[in-house]
Order: C-alpha cells, then structure tokens, then sequence
C-alpha cells in the first residue's frame, strides 16, 4: 500500500487527507500484528498436545490463524489494497477475533480473547461504525459462548461485556483527538504551503509589473529625466512611461488605478497593452485618452477607474502639450521667475461612468525649467500622527532646489523627504515620481 507523506496529505481534501492518514497509521500496526499473530499460532502449533478436549478444532484454528495472517502479509502490498484498506482492515480484525476465539485450548466458558481482543483494537484508528461492528462481535461470541450460563460464566460475560464497552469509548475519544490533532497541523502545514504560494506568485506578479515599466531613461539630448516608482504591496497600481516620438519629441504618461493590489495590475497591464496600439494617437493626448476611456470602460468593472496623465515634450518648438484624466496636477518649476505653479487640467478619470471630455493644454517653457510628475501617493503619504505630507512641502523642496540640482538630486531629495517623514508608518498608497528637467 502506498504511504503518503505530510507533504503529499496537504495536496489532499480534508476527509480524504485524514482517511489517508489513518490508513498510513494503521498500516503500520497491521503489519505489526500480522507477524505477531502469525509468531503466536506458529507457538501455540508447535506446543499443541492431544490431550486437550478439542484437539483437532485447535488445530485447524490455529493453523488457519497462521495462514490467513500470513496470507494477508504477502498481500498487504497490492496496488489494490490502497483502494478499500480500511474495509479489508475491519474485515481481517472480526476474522482474525473469530480464529483467535474459536482456537482456544479451553472450551468452558468464556474466552480470554473477551477481554484481550478489544485493547488490541485501541492501536487502530477506524471509523465509528467499523469500531461498533468489531466491539458488537466481540460481544456476540462471548454470549454464544454460553447458551446456558451459571453464575461465573454470567459474571464473566457481564464483566467482558463492560470492559469491551469501556474500550469502544475510549477508542471512539482517542481517534477524535487524533483526527483533531492531525487537522490542526495539517491545516497549519496548508495554510503555510498556501501562503508561500501566494507569496511566489505575488511575488511573480510584482516582477511582471515592475518589468513593464521602462528599464532606463530614453536618450534625449535636451531633456534629463529621473523617475522611480514603490509599491504599497506586492502588486502596486502605479504606472509611468515615455515614447519617443522623434529626436525632438517625447511623450510621457503616467497613470493611477484606484487602490492596490492584483486587480489593479491587472488594469495596468490592460492599459500597457492599448498604449502600444494606439501608438499613431500618442503626439494627440487629448485623443489617446478618449480612446484610453472607452478601452476601460468597455473591458473592467465600473468600480475601476484610474488617472491618466500624458505629456508631449517637443524640444524643437520648447513646449509641451498635456492633457490629464483626474490625475494630480503637473508642478512646473520657472527657473527664469524661480515659481512654482500648478498645471491643472480637470476632467474626470479613465473608466468613469459619466462622460466626459478631454482637452489639451500648451505650455511654452525655457531651458533649466523643471516639471515633477507625481501620483497622489506622494502627497498623501501619512506620519504617525495622521497628517499627510502635503503638496507645501513638495512645492517648498522643489523651489529651494530647482535652480541648480539635477532630476536626480531633486528626485532623491523628495523621497527622502517622504520616507523621513512617514517614519515606521506603513506606506498606504504607491508612490510614482518623474522629475525632467529641460537641458
């Protein structure tokens, strides 16, 4: 018969997992007994004298018990086997009790095998009805045994008769507490294994994600571009990525699905994949993010929304032409008046069930100017008193910076702002940042 290991029993529904353990513990016991029954008939064979009353009946006992536990022994490997074992365990155990009871040396009264037999049934781990059937046989030869009885063989089966009741319960208790045991490893054991393995595939979804966001900054000779972007968990619902156009033209977008986790990657990587069929609408931004909300809409819940933004840098003509979908507004940095503004462009976001239209902005700008693209992650980043951290402080650090430092610099500096202030409270939302800076 097959044993099945602990790793093999999680794989397994739950009845079926404690049927299998029990079989595993049973096994081992039947073979145990099997050459223990087979010792004791070989024994009692080879001390067998004539004198007895009944000498062929112990005879042929015995020498049936001998051969039917041998038998069993050879068998008890057969593929077919694993299939009904616990039926071909109950029905060996009655055999093996009507052998043991009818092969006695003693022929008066009742059997000493009345009050042996049922501890030995205390090692297995049956069901109820095998147990009731078992102790109820038991029983039942021990009153047949006398038809008749006097008063010592009546007190004799009275008193196998309460010891094999007592056993019956105390093997029913001691087979609920095992199965009670054994569930709760093996659901602690499933729970771990099913952890891990959302883990992995979290883990694996995370990588998917992260993969889809570009692997380094386009070459561009007059822009310098620095972005970064940390999940709130395994699988975030932050989205950046820019296109190059031409030589002189880039288009970058960014995008925010409402919440966290797997269903939003999933979005994510919907808009991924339209991003890159609709190609021909990215210098019109105005255009792609009509056809973005129609996607959406048509092809995700319609508790799904997310902000869009997306930009085209035409380093040519030194301008840029926005259009934005609920997103956070763009902040520009004016080198030339060293001001900080707000570039707004409201509209309601991607997937929203009312309709809208979406407009472009033009903005000129000047060589040295500074825009910081950011998801709302950023500014609503909490310490531990509550308080958010704030569009002032973002303003404040890039006005202090943004004559000199470089996109980096002032992408390394706002983040560490945001990871000082947040301190040990956990990061609730993802946090995405562009920083470009005209060159």
């Amino acid at each position: 018969m097959k044993m099945y290991t602990m790793d093999q029993l999680i794989s397994l529904p739950e009845e079926k997992a404690v049927r299998k353990h029990f079989d595993n513990e049973n096994y081992k016991w039947f073979t145990r007994v099997l050459i223990f029954i087979f010792a004791y008939s070989a024994w009692r064979l080879g001390n067998l004298s004539l004198d007895f009353d009944q000498p062929t009946l112990s005879l042929m006992g015995y020498s049936t018990l001998g051969l039917a536990a041998f038998l069993f022994f050879i068998i008890r490997k057969r593929s077919g086997v694993e299939r009904n074992f616990h039926g071909l365990l109950t029905t060996w155990l009655a055999v093996q009790y009507m052998l043991l009871a009818f092969s006695r040396q003693d022929m008066d009264g009742v059997s000493n095998w009345l009050y042996i037999y049922p501890y030995l049934l205390l090692i297995f781990r049956l069901k109820p009805s095998s147990f009731l059937c078992l102790f109820g046989l038991i029983i039942v030869t021990g009153m047949m045994d006398a038809w008749f009885p006097n008063e010592e063989q009546l007190t004799s089966l009275i008193l196998g008769t309460v010891n094999g009741i007592i056993c019956l319960m105390i093997a029913l208790m001691v087979t609920a507490l095992n199965k009670r045991k054994f569930l709760a490893i093996w659901r602690l054991e499933r729970n771990k294994r099913e952890h891990l393995r959302m883990k992995e595939e979290l883990n694996q979804a995370r990588e998917i994600q992260l993969s889809m966001l570009p692997p380094g900054t386009p070459n561009l000779a007059h822009l310098n571009i620095a972005p970064c972007s940390f999940p709130a968990s395994e699988v975030g619902g932050d989205y950046y990525n820019y296109f190059v156009l031409s030589p002189q033209k880039l288009c970058l977008v960014m995008g925010d699905v409402a919440g966290h986790g797997v269903a939003s990657g999933l979005v994510l990587s919907g808009v991924r994949s339209c991003l890159y069929l609709l190609k021909e609408n990215l210098p019109q931004p105005a255009e792609l993010l009509t056809r973005l909300n129609r996607m959406l809409k048509e092809t995700t819940d319609k508790k799904m929304f997310m902000t869009f933004l997306c930009v085209v840098f035409d380093t040519r003509e030194n301008n840029l032409i926005l259009s934005s979908a609920g997103h956070p507004p763009l902040l520009y940095y004016n080198r030339n008046e060293k001001t900080v503004s707000e570039i707004k462009n409201i509209a309601l976001p991607l997937g929203g069930m009312l309709r809208t239209v979406y407009r472009e902005i033009t903005l000129p700008f000047q060589t040295g100017d500074l825009f910081v693209f950011y998801t709302d992650g950023l500014v609503e980043a909490r310490n531990h008193a509550g308080e958010e951290f704030g569009l002032k402080r973002v303003r404040r650090r890039i006005k202090a910076l943004g004559k000199a430092a470089t996109a980096e610099k002032i992408r390394e500096v706002l983040m560490t702002d945001v990871q000082l202030f947040m301190g040990d409270e956990d990061q609730l939302d993802d946090i995405s940042l562009v920083v470009v800076r005209a060159v």
